[in-house]
């Protein structure tokens, strides 16, 4: 495949045109060649042509894989710009409307009609919004174009061969319609020339059969990470990645555990792309990207700048602190600082506390309002944890609790509710959903 050091889509699809053998995609044990693949994409592109001739943006809503690859680079070569939504929901349709004229949906790509093989063209001018999350309920599109794109997956290549083969094949649990899964799963994988299988991996069990091959690499994240149980030795040269969300130190500590290997965490954002990378057991602090810069404001909020996106800087939400060779450490979120009986008080930090406690699994506090503000908290409780309570009983249980945080807060400032739960509410990516979290205070 296509090893130049700079990741261009002009390069790789020159390459893929000069050698219409070479296998680029599975579909299980189904091999697909260039040749299938430049003749699909070009099927679309003379399909679609006439029919959203008048239409400027479109909005891919594909779940298969392969199908939206294919789709995304027939868009390309239209010129069209490319909406990526956060979801499929029909609601999430209707309010993101505004950002496109049309939508392609899996039931749209048919690639029956015969077309000639021939050099793929794509503009360079176009670009491809993005959303947030949206786990608080809001929305908000980022865009980016072809050459930010391949500035952050050459990045990312610089990264990544340090830790694989060129011939480590690329299984994905993440969606391709979020940043970190297109980033990763798609973008660079393609442009890298790796081997991508298109079925997604859906379970644990499908996750372990891939750890024990080698030369695989596996792009997931902390919760799916969190559910594999099972010991084993996994292949020489594969390698898990995660990112999403947070890996808890927990979660990171059992891998390396049960597998002798760390996980290679990602730190980014969908305002800036990636950011950062980590071993946490070896390394607790961030390592920029290469063509990362990062500065800290006056409120030690990190400042990035990359050209991979085309803001001159970000301010991000999270508070870091800088240390040696420009690595950084993680301190928490701005937007998670409340002020409570008169004292700001950070969230993230309640959180780490109670995490340290040999009763607490996971937990997540929460600013609440009733005919005051209060703190909730949601516990997840370790084994040691179930066995206290059941001794002791939720009255007796949350005091000690309270008593334990008490070396670190002042009476008014302790959490009034705790609610124990057998999981924190996320969403498909990880992240946590605060209007579920918040259902559990009502």
């Amino acid at each position: 495949m296509n090893r130049s050091k700079n990741l261009t889509f002009i390069s790789q699809l020159e390459y893929l045109h000069l050698n219409p053998d070479q296998i680029i995609f599975l579909d299980e044990e189904r091999r697909i060649d260039s040749k299938t693949f430049i003749r699909n994409i070009t099927t679309l592109s003379l399909m679609w042509t006439e029919k959203f001739h008048k239409k400027d943006s479109i909005a891919l809503v594909i779940n298969n894989f392969y199908s939206f690859i294919c789709a995304w680079f027939a868009c390309q070569i239209l010129g069209k710009k490319i909406v990526i939504l956060p979801n499929n929901q029909v609601g999430t349709l209707e309010s993101l409307s505004n950002y496109y004229d049309t939508v392609i949906y899996d039931e749209d790509v048919d690639f029956n009609t015969e077309s000639i093989y021939k050099p793929l063209d794509i503009s360079l001018c176009t670009e491809t919004i993005f959303f947030t999350s949206g786990s608080s309920g809001d929305y908000k599109a980022y865009s980016r174009t072809i050459k930010e794109l391949e500035n952050e997956s050459t990045a990312i290549n610089k990264c990544l061969n340090n830790y694989i083969s060129t011939e480590a094949v690329i299984y994905a649990t993440v969606s391709h319609q979020h940043l970190y899964g297109f980033s990763f799963y798609f973008l660079w994988a393609f442009l890298s020339g790796h081997l991508i299988q298109t079925q997604r991996l859906i379970s644990p069990e499908g996750i372990l059969n891939r750890l024990v091959k080698n030369n695989a690499l596996i792009v997931t994240t902390p919760i799916m990470i969190s559910h594999l149980d099972k010991s084993s030795m996994i292949g020489e040269d594969t390698l898990v990645l995660s990112s999403a969300s947070a890996l808890s130190r927990e979660n990171a500590l059992s891998f390396f555990e049960k597998y002798k290997k760390e996980v290679l965490e990602i730190y980014g954002s969908t305002e800036t792309g990636v950011i950062a990378y980590r071993r946490q057991i070896a390394q607790s602090d961030w390592k920029c990207f290469s063509g990362v810069e990062i500065s800290i404001d006056s409120n030690s909020q990190l400042i990035v700048k990359s050209d991979f996106f085309s803001n001159s800087q970000q301010c991000m939400a999270d508070k870091v602190k800088i240390n040696e060779n420009n690595n950084f450490t993680l301190l928490g979120r701005v937007d998670r600082i409340v002020k409570l009986a008169g004292k700001r008080l950070s969230l993230s930090a309640m959180e780490n506390y109670l995490n340290s406690h040999l009763w607490i699994k996971d937990n997540c506090c929460i600013l609440c309002s009733s005919y005051r503000e209060y703190i909730g908290v949601l516990l997840v409780l370790s084994e040691e944890g179930k066995i206290a309570l059941n001794s002791l009983e939720k009255p007796l249980f949350t005091r000690q609790l309270k008593s334990y945080l008490l070396d670190y807060y002042s009476l008014e400032t302790l959490p009034k509710k705790w609610r124990i739960v057998s999981k924190i509410p996320v969403n498909t990516q990880g992240k946590r959903v605060l209007v579920e979290i918040l259902k559990e205070f009502e």
